[in-house]
């Protein structure tokens, strides 16, 4: 047991030496960099491409990226007709980063040329260069642009597109995280050799529509599942995510027929904490908890099972278990271990957390250090989460904050929602309700085809795409759906046990500003006209108030700077004098055009000429 013992808190130690490095992590200085360049071909240098050379390889040359730190790039090749690179294509291939070439082949080039708009069988000037993508950022370094003179030949089928992995399997669901897969022109079909953690992943194609880069994306047909070594996989355009219990794999797309392959090369070497049962011990530890009974192993209090029978959920390679509601006395120590503090037969491994592996910025303030077990400075009731996250050397965090019977903030993920990336400006902070404890609502246009959940944390784990009641929308995959394209208001209740998703197409001025601070017809109304705005023609009183309202009525929701917080202080300033978070119209009198877009927060106003 005493073995066991060490390799756990061996363990614990590389995770805290690895994250003590981290601090000290170099950052990457782009101007102490030097980007990649093309050496061949050369500048000027003419390509008269001919359909009898159609399979013959077309190689491109370069130098490598020289950065400051230890990066992980790849190599791609980028075809313009405009010198700017305005609309590039982006030439499919394989790349060898050891040798410094791109590989594509004489019919690919050709096809790429002809889906760029060039003539068959004229002179013409292309643009293209090498850019080098750090993967797992946003950063793309490319070289100077080298002109050449090409020449193409007819050929038919459309140009090969660059298809790509992405997850997080693969580091997320961003465009950083998205890895390249190599081109064959012989057989059509793309391919990847990948280290995974355990999550998911897609296919898709990027660059095919410049403007929405999820246009194209194939997934599993029907439901999501974990696939660890299969041949011809069916895919489907919007399909479902694919599950890997991660490890390094060769991935085969094939475009065409809508297939994929799968080879484990190798199994991810993770600890496996399912069905491991933990709990709480220590004197802090009330009898008052359903459940909590008397330490037989240490002496030290009581000992409580964590929530779900003390077992743990798991996602990607990340194990949770909770306890939702548990009283913990003041002055006092606890910590968290497995069941009577011996390891478990599951892995053999046993261990104890306490106050060093508290995340503090997350956790309540109450809670303090005891000698390196964990303190609460009030009696009360908490919230205690513990995760091991397997996939980093079994780092081990803890989050104690005091107990709420509802979430304080709910936030809104989805395509059109931040583009599923918690870290985008994107995503959508619900309003609380007012006097309503537990409620949150907010208006939104949605995209009947993309999904969206919800989440009470900027992070994946816990998020949800519905409740008991489902009111107005459908799921399906884990995400939720609205009936038909529109402007929608969305409620959730937490008391009820409910999520409400209504159509919604107008709000109301009132104020003085306006008709006057009454609900008397004709109301001034806004209308819902594109996206998130909604519009009106509005008479407008100089240095008067009002305030948006979105029923006709006085209660219950109203919008005023508090939540629409882009405006043009020469035309409204905040209302002074009253709490009411009215605004004052410091324009001159006159009829205006008036546009409301929820997703910017913004109101435009301008007058309109007689």
């Amino acid at each position: 047991m005493k073995k066991l013992r060490f390799l756990i808190i061996a363990i614990l130690g590389l995770a805290v030496f690895a994250a003590c490095e981290d601090e000290f992590k170099p950052t990457l200085d782009l101007d102490a960099s030097t980007p990649p360049a093309l050496t061949s071909p050369t500048h000027d240098q003419s390509f008269q491409l001919l359909e009898e050379d159609a399979s013959q390889p077309m190689v491109f040359s370069f130098s490598k990226a020289l950065f400051d730190v230890n990066v992980s790039e790849e190599y791609l090749i980028e075809v313009s007709k405009a010198a700017d690179f305005s609309a590039p294509r982006t030439l499919s291939g394989t790349e060898n980063r050891t040798e410094g070439t791109f590989t594509s082949t004489v019919l690919t080039f050709n096809q790429t040329l002809i889906a760029l708009g060039y003539e068959v069988g004229e002179d013409a000037y292309a643009y293209i260069r090498v850019r080098a993508r750090l993967i797992g950022t946003s950063i793309n370094v490319p070289s100077e642009i080298v002109r050449i003179v090409v020449n193409p030949f007819m050929s038919d089928g459309p140009a090969a597109e660059r298809w790509t992995v992405i997850g997080s399997a693969v580091g997320g669901w961003t465009d950083a995280d998205e890895r390249t897969m190599s081109y064959n022109a012989e057989t059509g079909l793309y391919s990847l050799t990948v280290d995974m953690t355990p999550g998911d992943f897609k296919f898709r194609a990027p660059e095919k529509d410049p403007s929405n880069a999820w246009a194209h994306n194939l997934g599993l047909v029907g439901d999501k599942r974990t696939v660890v070594e299969e041949a011809n996989v069916a895919l489907e355009a919007d399909g479902a995510d694919i599950n890997t219990p991660g490890g390094n794999y060769t991935i085969t797309l094939d475009v065409e027929n809508l297939r994929f392959t799968i080879v484990q090369n190798e199994a991810a070497d993770l600890t496996d904490w399912d069905g491991v049962v933990v709990e709480l011990v220590g004197a802090a530890i009330s009898s008052e908890n359903e459940g909590a009974e008397p330490d037989q192993a240490w002496i030290w209090g009581n000992v409580l099972l964590a929530d779900n029978a003390g077992v743990p959920s798991h996602s990607e390679g990340k194990y949770t278990w909770t306890w939702e509601k548990v009283v913990i006395d003041a002055d006092a120590g606890f910590k968290i271990r497995t069941l009577n503090g011996v390891a478990a037969p599951q892995n053999d491994i046993n261990f104890d957390a306490g106050y060093d592996n508290l995340d503090a910025a997350n956790s309540s303030s109450l809670v303090i250090n005891d000698d390196g077990n964990l303190m609460v400075t009030e009696t009360g009731e908490f919230t205690i989460v513990f995760m091991i996250d397997a996939v980093n050397a079994n780092e081990m965090t803890i989050t104690i904050q005091e107990y709420k019977e509802f979430p304080e903030n709910v936030y809104m993920i989805g395509t059109d929602f931040g583009d599923w990336n918690w870290e985008s400006d994107g995503i959508v902070e619900m309003l609380p309700f007012p006097g309503q404890e537990g409620e949150f609502w907010i208006i939104r246009h949605f995209n009947a085809a993309n999904g969206f959940k919800w989440n009470t944390e900027k992070g994946w784990g816990g998020d949800f795409e519905q409740l008991g009641e489902s009111v107005g929308f459908t799921t399906d995959a884990g995400n939720a759906f609205v009936p038909e394209d529109g402007l929608y208001m969305v409620r959730i209740n937490y008391a009820e046990d409910r999520i409400t998703i209504e159509p919604f197409s107008e709000l109301y001025l009132t104020g003085s500003a306006t008709h006057g601070w009454s609900w008397d017809e004709p109301v001034t109304t806004i209308t819902w006209t594109s996206e998130n705005r909604l519009e009106g023609e509005i008479n407008f009183n100089k240095n008067e108030h009002f305030r948006l309202f979105a029923q006709k009525d006085w209660g219950p929701l109203s919008m005023g700077h508090d939540i629409i917080t882009d405006f043009d202080t020469s035309v409204i300033i905040v209302a002074e004098g009253h709490g009411d978070p009215n605004w004052e119209f410091v324009a001159e009198s006159g009829t205006y055009h008036f546009v409301l877009d929820l997703g910017s927060s913004s109101i435009v106003i301008t007058p309109i000429e007689d």
